[in-house]
């Protein structure tokens, strides 16, 4: 499994990262990982997903926020700050989430 692999715990952040520094909405940075990965375009009810999910994470980073630094801290890669702490570590979670979909690996 490589969700939780430091390698691939980084590549999401960095991953993460970089569609943070992206303009654009909640919508269309979703939209833009989910392209960057796929290489295809998002449907409505994979869309829905995962607006919820980084929802939810930023639910949890927020009222946990140790967890986020600590997953910030993964790697070589270091955060700088910028963004905050909470915002990339929900991003980071779900760019994990689209780097590890079957879809992602198993690409022809």
């Amino acid at each position: 499994q490589m969700l939780n692999d430091e390698t691939h715990v980084e590549a999401a952040r960095v991953l993460a990262g970089r569609i943070l520094q992206t303009p654009g909405d909640e919508t269309e940075r979703l939209e833009m990982l989910w392209q960057r990965v796929l290489v295809r375009a998002v449907t409505t009810e994979e869309l829905a997903g995962l607006h919820g999910l980084l929802q939810r994470q930023k639910e949890r980073f927020a009222t946990a926020p140790a967890e986020g630094l600590a997953l910030l801290s993964v790697g070589a890669a270091k955060h700088d700050g910028n963004p905050d702490a909470a915002e990339l570590a929900s991003w980071t979670i779900v760019a994990q989430v689209v780097l590890n979909l079957d879809e992602t690996l198993t690409k022809p």
